[in-house]
């Protein structure tokens, strides 16, 4: 059996921490061991970690920018146990990394959740946080990257030759489950309902959405938003300056699911994602998929239109088709097994 050591920074609101809740609720335990290592209690998901999985919390020691070598050589952090593999699936903590580095392990990995290239064009406080931190990279023997995106972006920054691509595993039980929720919420058949889902963000770029909106005021189109975050009132004032009357925010949900299911079809429209794994999530729903070109490079099989208003204009209820993605998570737990046997 081999034995783990993952170190994520919490289990709060995000992508990054919803995909190692599915890999954890998905992997096989009778293979691996795994130590869960983490440096705040801060719990978002109702989803339960199994409970063979032995969770540690931490005390975190790096709150303010430092050059990544020496907050390594300053640390004073412990890991007891020896391991076959240390991951820092984080990938933007110090913390994380600091842990996977001190852990002794025979192998260290590092998973790639975004596509670092356009983040370090587009968020000046993460070109900052890259700055200082890149040299742990060569500390580590892998680089898990979520999508081709994503590695792409990652080689061209770092030149790091060992990147392996495993996308995200999305856990379709969970979703079949949670969207029986009852919930008080309805949509209006006689229109053809959207919903976009994701931290309300500059990365998601919710303003081209809104935009789209705009040129489809007079269709029987409406557009429900689920998120919270830092640009809610820019998007707030954004629907009240171009009276968006077809688009509603409904904030930020533990279950989205319900949601979900009630609606015709799923709009992404961020700057660049690591995987966008609510593409899949919608696409496990029966829902249809409208996205830019540009994010096709981050989901395999998942096609994008060259003008989103002219084929929403055109969009017309369907049935709902369910894919419950068993081939795709098959594929997944094959390349993790794969990557624990190297």
């Amino acid at each position: 059996m081999k034995k783990i050591a993952i170190f994520q920074y919490d289990l709060g609101m995000g992508g990054i921490q919803k995909s190692l809740i599915n890999l954890l609720n998905t992997i096989d335990l009778n293979k691996y061991k795994i130590d869960l290592y983490l440096f705040d209690k801060t719990k978002f998901f109702k989803n339960t970690i199994p409970k063979e999985i032995k969770v540690t919390y931490l005390k975190p020691e790096n709150k303010k920018f430092k050059r990544f070598d020496s907050a390594l050589k300053q640390s004073k952090l412990i890991i007891e146990g020896e391991y076959d593999y240390a991951i820092d699936f984080s990938s933007y903590s110090p913390d994380c990394a600091i842990g996977a580095i001190k852990a002794n392990a025979k192998k260290r990995i590092i998973w790639c959740h975004n596509d670092i290239d356009l983040k370090l064009k587009h968020e000046w406080k993460y070109k900052v946080l890259f700055h200082f931190m890149k040299s742990k990279h060569k500390y580590f023997d892998t680089v898990v990257a979520v999508s081709n995106g994503a590695k792409d972006g990652f080689y061209k920054k770092t030149k790091f030759q060992d990147i392996k691509v495993i996308p995200n595993l999305i856990n379709t039980d969970e979703i079949y489950e949670k969207e029986l929720e009852e919930v008080k919420f309805n949509v209006d058949e006689d229109y053809y309902n959207i919903v976009a889902v994701g931290r309300l963000c500059h990365q998601k770029n919710y303003l081209e959405s809104l935009t789209i909106m705009n040129k489809l005021k007079d269709e029987k189109i409406r557009l429900y938003i689920i998120g919270a975050g830092e640009e809610e009132n820019l998007i707030n004032t954004m629907i009240k300056d171009n009276n968006l009357k077809n688009v509603f925010l409904l904030g930020g949900k533990q279950n989205p699911y319900p949601y979900m299911s009630l609606m015709d079809a799923l709009l992404l429209t961020s700057h660049y994602e690591g995987q966008g794994m609510v593409l899949l999530e919608a696409k496990a729903l029966g829902l249809e998929l409208y996205l830019p070109k540009r994010l096709e490079r981050y989901v395999d099989n998942i096609v994008g239109q060259d003008d989103i208003v002219a084929s929403l204009k055109n969009a017309t209820k369907k049935k709902k088709i369910k894919d419950n993605l068993k081939k795709y998570n098959k594929e997944i737990v094959k390349h993790l097994d794969e990557l624990f046997k190297s």
